[in-house]
């Protein structure tokens, strides 16, 4: 892996957003580039196109330049922050206009990197924000999850379905983090019709043992969302990799409740595949 995009909240760099994104460029001698997004407010209309009086022109502007420093500022704490924790390779920041310039430059990418409270401007409280959602839905390379607070990880844990997209994400993360097999691994099953039965049991768990020297297995039976729900609430220090199977389950996840809760009371950094 070379390049790494680390996704910057309009507030600025979050400590443990960037303690997490040091921590993997680090591990995998990696490149780091924030991606600070300079979107303009949907009720702000640039000095230059103002038709109003010369006192709401003059407001604007001043406004236009208080960003501009604001930008500035945070682009500043995101060097000084990488310089402190010694990155393998120089980061670099990109500078972004448009949401949808994240997804372009997500194409040319190894791994990005986000919260699940980014956004543009403060006042979008949603867990997940609607501009994370927007992320993991359209990102054109995996995409990991900060967790709201950072330790080394003692553990990876698989979510598997047999399915082909479970498999690609294994595979993904594998390939993406090799220096990861002292790791102990957990493959994690749900069975909503209540059996004990692995799918290909035989051949994920050869997988597995090629590239991990310590891989456990668990299968867990009821609802997928509540299982997953359960067992990961409990976990700490654990990375979890999930597949477009997995993207599912966090997008009904999300969706209740109970997931404000989760995302707030645990520190579990998610990493999700994208095929």
């Amino acid at each position: 892996m070379e390049r790494i995009l680390v996704l910057v909240n309009g507030s600025g760099p979050e400590r443990a957003t960037m303690e997490f994104a040091c921590y993997i460029a680090n591990l995998t001698h990696s490149r780091l580039i924030g991606l600070f997004l300079d979107a303009e407010p949907k009720n702000q209309t640039r000095a230059s196109n103002i038709r109003g009086s010369k006192k709401e022109a003059v407001v604007n502007t001043v406004k236009l330049a208080d960003r501009r420093k604001h930008l500035d500022d945070s682009k500043l704490s995101f060097q000084m922050f990488c310089d402190n924790h010694q990155l393998n390779c120089k980061p670099d920041v990109i500078e972004l206009t448009n949401p949808e310039e994240i997804y372009l430059q997500s194409r040319f990418a190894d791994l990005m990197i986000i919260t699940a409270d980014a956004e543009v401007v403060s006042e979008d409280e949603d867990i997940p924000s609607e501009l994370a959602t927007t992320v993991l839905k359209n990102a054109e390379c995996p995409v990991f999850i900060a967790p709201l607070t950072f330790k080394e990880m003692n553990e990876i844990v698989f979510t598997y379905d047999g399915s082909p997209s479970s498999v690609f994400a294994i595979k993904q993360f594998t390939h993406l983090f090799p220096n990861l097999s002292e790791l102990p691994v957990t493959f994690l099953e749900v069975n909503k019709d209540g059996s004990g039965d692995i799918r290909y049991k035989e051949s994920i768990t050869e997988y597995l043992a090629d590239h991990y020297k310590y891989v456990n297995e668990m299968v867990l039976r009821g609802r997928p969302e509540n299982e997953l729900f359960s067992y990961f609430l409990e976990k700490k220090e654990v990375i979890v990799v999930m597949g477009s199977f997995g993207r599912m389950l966090i997008s009904s996840i999300f969706h209740r409740s109970t997931a404000t809760l989760l995302l707030k009371t645990t520190s579990l950094p998610v990493f999700i595949s994208h095929q």
